[in-house]
């Protein structure tokens, strides 16, 4: 396990490099080396998974990779909170989806929603499509509270970090999810408060009070 620690710290300062940015991954507070693996060792026996985040300096969240080692994939995802507005939650959805208006169409996106542990869950191509989709399944009223976005592809088996080895791919799978995804992601915020817009006549009625 050591080694995906060691491959997580150099994924971020491979990002790091990139952006001109300091990136870091988000490990607990105060874990020692030997937290981080024993914790990664744990995670591994009991769901055959292995997961890390990367911090970016000003990105919308926190860049998550996981690779299944059960299911042989690896997936790369980052969440976000919807708007906290009075908008309908069609509206907020739609937010989001022009946001991701150049993205890869086979992008998972799942909305999670207030009072309520069920999420709806779509593919970007069926959520372009049909954006109702994306409705809480059990009150399409209901408000979105976040949002996550994901990409699945399989798990390289080769040795090394070339085309097809898991260091290679996931690397590169991290680098293109970040480009075509994460960069591109503003978080939501509200619009200046601005004042009624003056009549002229009440413009040049102050004008001639001051004469």
């Amino acid at each position: 396990m050591e080694r995906w620690i060691q491959f997580v710290e150099f994924l971020a300062l491979r990002l790091g490099q990139d952006l001109g940015r300091d990136v870091r991954p988000a490990w607990p507070r105060k874990s020692t080396q030997k937290d981080l693996v024993d914790d990664a060792l744990l995670e591994l026996v009991k769901n055959g998974r292995m997961k890390a985040s990367l911090k970016v300096p000003d990105a919308v969240g926190e860049l998550q990779v996981e690779a299944n080692l059960r299911r042989k994939t690896v997936t790369t995802r980052v969440e976000l909170e919807a708007p906290k507005t009075e908008q309908r939650p069609s509206t907020k959805i739609a937010w989001l989806t022009r946001q991701l208006r150049d993205a890869d169409e086979s992008l998972t996106i799942d909305v999670f929603f207030v009072k309520t542990r069920e999420p709806s869950s779509e593919l970007l191509k069926e959520a372009r499509e049909t954006p109702k989709a994306l409705l809480s399944p059990t009150d399409k009223k209901r408000d979105p509270r976040g949002f996550r976005i994901s990409m699945t592809r399989k798990l390289g088996q080769k040795r090394g970090d070339d085309k097809g080895s898991f260091v290679g791919d996931t690397k590169r799978q991290a680098l293109d999810f970040y480009r075509g995804v994460v960069q591109d992601l503003q978080e939501w915020q509200a619009p200046a408060p601005k004042l009624p817009r003056e009549e002229e006549g009440a413009q040049d009625d102050s004008a001639e009070s001051d004469d």
